[in-house]
């Protein structure tokens, strides 16, 4: 069943104009079609009509959290298991310029004790503008919410990397493998729902979900509440107003319909957390080539009728051109680094 959407949830207007039809690309399915608006008053940008609550987890089947990422991220969660001197060299960085606890001891091996001296600071530049731009810096006791974590893979991580994790999903098949299988602390179900104490929190990380709740309003109010007063807000969101929109057009692969009901610019993502009592203190866009790739595999796919073509020879391709809309702040993902205002 679909809802209208009556008001702007960033503005209260009630006035919208057709901006966008598209039908669900990430499950092929021809029917129905999907329509995005823009609010004439703010330009927000939404999904009206919109599937209503009880629709929206029949887009959500098991598959979508079993799709081609799955696999990388496999092997990235066995990686954090192997000690490698790669691992430890990160551990450092993570250490040296993030404020992360110390690593555990392993025994440096020549190459790492060369690259944990002189070396560490250019790896550093490295990280922070090409690699890794979207890492966290380390707070307080460490205690950290994956608002919408998934599978629990990044959760993982934090743990390795010395945070205390904890974690909401909706989804009943991808929390359990999250407590079961990662044995991570996920609650499943809403985020209002978990009722975490107030000021309990020194990072909140919304990494690529708030586009998908009804109200993200709520969402965000409530993890001011449960956020310490110097704590971190991390909102990850696809970027609507970057060079990628413009190129791939309907074809671009975060509209994501209908999964994705909101797509947010810099000013609508800013003026939303205004709203809800955070002050944006950095953006940072994403130079991977992973959505950048993707939309040119839908373009291929849906509109050339030119299906299988080869995915690693474009990432290699359009790994550096991606890098570049990073460094010109046109990229199609970004990163909001917020503080309680």
């Amino acid at each position: 069943m679909m809802e209208t959407v009556e008001r702007c949830e960033l503005c209260g207007g009630e006035a919208f104009t057709p901006f966008l039809h598209q039908r669900d690309l990430l499950f092929d399915r021809p029917a129905p079609v999907f329509q995005i608006v823009r609010c004439d008053r703010c330009g927000l940008l939404f999904n009206n009509p919109r599937p209503s609550r009880e629709e929206l987890s029949r887009h959500y089947p098991d598959p979508y959290y079993r799709h081609a990422q799955l696999d990388r991220l496999l092997r990235e969660h066995e990686g954090i298991k192997r000690p490698s001197w790669r691992r430890r060299v990160k551990a450092r960085l993570l250490e040296r310029f993030y404020g992360y606890p110390p690593a555990r001891s392993e025994g440096l091996g020549l190459l790492e004790r060369v690259l944990h001296g002189p070396l560490l600071f250019p790896l550093h530049l490295y990280l922070r503008l090409w690699r890794e731009p979207l890492l966290i810096p380390f707070r307080g006791e460490g205690k950290i919410l994956d608002v919408g974590c998934g599978l629990g893979f990044t959760l993982a991580l934090y743990r390795e990397w010395g945070w205390t994790p904890f974690g909401v999903e909706l989804s009943p098949v991808a929390a359990q493998h999250a407590r079961e299988v990662l044995g991570l602390p996920v609650f499943q179900g809403e985020l209002l729902d978990a009722k975490f104490p107030s000021a309990f929190f020194d990072v909140v990380l919304f990494q690529h979900t708030l586009e998908h709740f009804l109200f993200p309003s709520s969402e965000l109010r409530e993890a001011h509440r449960i956020l310490k007063d110097r704590g971190l807000l991390v909102v990850m969101v696809p970027n609507a107003g970057g060079l990628d929109t413009r190129l791939f057009g309907r074809w671009w692969v975060n509209w994501d319909l209908p999964r994705h009901l909101f797509h947010f610019t810099r000013a609508t993502a800013s003026a939303l957390l205004a709203k809800t009592g955070f002050r944006v203190e950095r953006t940072v866009l994403d130079p991977t080539s992973t959505n950048f790739v993707a939309s040119i595999l839908y373009l291929a796919k849906y509109r050339m009728g030119m299906p299988g073509v080869p995915e690693r020879m474009l990432h290699r391709v359009f790994h550096p051109i991606s890098g570049l809309f990073a460094l010109l702040g046109v990229a199609g993902h970004m990163a909001l680094f917020c503080r309680k205002a």
